[in-house]
């Protein structure tokens, strides 16, 4: 949270066995991991996303190889998974800014959750395209809501 004392009075003391509000405290911890975690996915899909077509190429070597050594071909398990990564970096990009935003020297608490808030109905609405992750000022692109696909549609 960007602020301890909404931790404070949302009962998350610090001291597990002493919580005034376990399922409150619970949704926070949970939260805090997700907001950690969404650095390193976003690093990991993106480095995947740039080295995609070597990855193709990689495994399309290594399976003329195993079929002249009359070998099973290895499985490519994210052959067909392309989409979801950039459709998944697409909706975590925003949530990186506010991530930066709250690491800051001294975020303000109304500030982030407003954030947080504009990120929700402008950016992350079904109702509505959503920015792709390489847009540009100058030669945007989008991705429609309506073509996520339902592993990326969890996200928003």
């Amino acid at each position: 949270m960007a602020h301890a004392a909404t931790k404070t009075s949302c009962g998350h003391g610090g001291k597990k066995g002493k919580v005034a509000n376990p399922e409150l405290t619970e949704l926070i911890t949970n939260m805090t991991s997700v907001i950690t975690n969404v650095k390193l996915y976003n690093e990991r899909y993106a480095t995947v996303l740039d080295k995609w077509p070597a990855i193709v190429a990689w495994y399309k070597i290594r399976a003329e190889k195993a079929i002249r050594d009359s070998q099973p071909p290895p499985d490519f398990l994210l052959e067909d998974r392309q989409i979801d990564f950039i459709q998944v970096l697409s909706i975590l990009a925003p949530i990186v800014e506010l991530k930066f935003k709250c690491q800051a020297e001294r975020p303000e608490q109304v500030e982030v959750l407003m954030q947080l808030y504009m990120i929700r109905i402008d950016q992350l609405c079904l109702g509505q395209a959503i920015p792709h992750y390489l847009s540009m000022d100058e030669q945007p692109q989008w991705l429609l809501a309506s073509s996520l696909s339902k592993r990326s549609r969890s996200f928003t």
